[in-house]
């Protein structure tokens, strides 16, 4: 391994220059080594670990600057340190890239001279850590710990020799893997918030900072403006229903889409959604589609790959709803089915009322306790789109028995209509048109940047195929409504 005061990065320098490989008047030196814009795994770091914590109102730090390969994306920041162990590198730096909001930092090699304690928000790192002993990464560590402000991030990327390309390079890359590392960075006071070692050939990305664990990540920062949340769940609603009902305030807002329930009945689609599965739609669109991105989920657990891109992360050995609580939130819960006298659906809520089918006072619960200096999520499982369909002023009642156990095994087509043309088909209609005559009292009277997620915890077959009501995998069953929007009209 080189030692702090090798002269490899200056002979790197100096024979690029010499072997023309980059334009000295034109181009930035080190993109010979993949250039971000094109190379997809460095595209992929650029745009998950680096461009979500450029903001103009941030702090940066860069830590191995080299030509600015990577600098040239924090050009945005409020202010921007250049910190570098060579002077020449600087100097290579300043050709390009020297800007009022920048500062140049000819550092020891594990120092910030000149940088203020708690005043950095994100620290950035590549290209450099790779090279560097575990010994002198615990110093740059502990001097890290120092100049951080409390909500900030750090991102480095370190030699992984689990890898044999990391192997080959050995004598330049130093012995570390990421067990080594997370090792290393727990023990210098850090919490890891995310570890890839799959992106790279030849090391690994990890991101840390000082953030307690119950702190909350909008687009994968420490957010202080954090967003009201209400989801709201139109029990065993079908897609169809809601797409013909007449819902003149949800559309107002956005068109729902069909996605598919994560479950076929009410416990365990409830118990998806509060860990951030939401029904999942084939669009692919962010947040009615979890692969594309996900709306919000718990940071370390289960589909960490999939989580990580959450636009509203956060961690818990619970559930997302348990998280948000301790986090500051103001939890607000309603439940209409009998499910929701199960304390592991009720028990993350602050606040929370079993009222059986009754949407206005399920309302008026949620409104009643809302505490206006705090941040909420409020939850209401409405039961009216449930057979038998009822709801506040209703004047006839449905004459069809959708119940599952009505179902004759194996089923065999019904000999009367099925589906939409069943009389239970207009009686959820119904009922889905009455629920949307609530919402505009609700969505008034809660603050307007309030994310709303509208759904079904699934659908109900109406005698299609010989199937009625839920709990078994028929595609009416899975089959649910979803929309998600913000009350302001605001992208998410």
């Amino acid at each position: 391994m080189p030692k702090l005061d090798t002269k490899l990065h200056l002979d790197m320098l100096q024979n690029s220059k010499k072997e023309n490989k980059f334009d000295v008047n034109s181009e930035v030196y080190g993109l010979h080594w993949g250039d971000p814009e094109t190379v997809p795994p460095l595209k992929y770091v650029r745009d998950s670990f680096l461009l979500p914590y450029i903001t103009t109102s941030s702090t940066v730090l860069e830590i191995g600057v080299g030509g600015g390969r990577w600098t040239r994306y924090m050009l945005k920041a409020k202010h921007l340190y250049a910190v570098d162990y060579h002077v020449e590198l600087l100097e290579e730096l300043k050709l390009n890239y020297n800007y009022d909001n920048m500062s140049f930092v000819l550092n020891n090699g594990y120092d910030f001279p000149g940088v203020l304690n708690q005043s950095v928000d994100f620290i950035f790192s590549f290209g450099t850590f790779v090279h560097l002993d575990v010994d002198i990464i615990k110093k740059y560590l502990i001097n890290i710990k120092s100049i951080l402000k409390e909500t900030s991030n750090v991102v480095i990327q370190y030699s992984d020799m689990r890898k044999p390309m990391a192997r080959a390079l050995k004598g330049s890359f130093s012995e570390n893997d990421p067990d080594i590392m997370k090792k290393l960075v727990k023990s210098c006071g850090f919490e890891i918030y995310e570890d890839d070692d799959q992106t790279l050939w030849h090391s690994a990305i990890i991101r840390f900072g000082l953030v307690s664990k119950s702190m909350i990540y909008v687009n994968n920062l420490f957010y202080k403006e954090q967003p009201n949340i209400l989801l709201l769940t139109y029990d065993s609603c079908r897609y169809d229903t809601l797409k013909v009902a007449n819902t003149p305030v949800l559309d107002s807002f956005v068109d729902i889409v069909s996605a598919q329930a994560p479950a076929n009945f009410t416990y365990p689609s409830h118990c998806a959604f509060f860990c951030g599965i939401l029904p999942n739609s084939s669009l692919n669109q962010p947040y009615i589609n979890r692969f594309n991105r996900q709306l919000f989920g718990i940071s370390d657990v289960g589909e960490t790959n999939v989580v990580k891109k959450s636009y509203l992360k956060i961690q818990s050995n619970s559930n997302f709803v348990d998280g948000l609580r301790g986090a500051g939130y103001q939890t607000i819960g309603c439940g209409a089915m009998n499910w929701f006298r199960q304390e592991t659906l009720t028990s993350c809520f602050e606040d929370y009322l079993y009222t059986g089918t009754d949407a206005d006072s399920q309302i008026d619960f949620l409104l009643a306790n809302l505490d206006p200096s705090r941040k909420f999520f409020g939850f209401i499982n409405f039961g009216e789109t449930h057979a038998p369909f009822f709801y506040k002023g209703k004047k006839d009642t449905c004459p069809v028995d959708v119940r599952a156990r009505i179902i004759k095994w194996p089923p065999c087509e019904s000999p009367g209509p099925v589906g939409q043309a069943n009389e239970a088909f207009r009686h959820q209609v119904e009922a889905a048109e009455f629920l949307d005559s609530r919402l505009a009292r609700l969505f008034s009277s809660v603050p307007s940047n309030t994310i709303v997620v509208l759904c079904a915890d699934h659908g109900e077959c109406f005698g299609e195929d010989g199937y009625w009501g839920h709990g078994f995998n028929h595609p009416k069953v899975l089959e649910v409504p979803l929309a998600i929007f913000r009350l302001d009209g605001k992208l998410i």
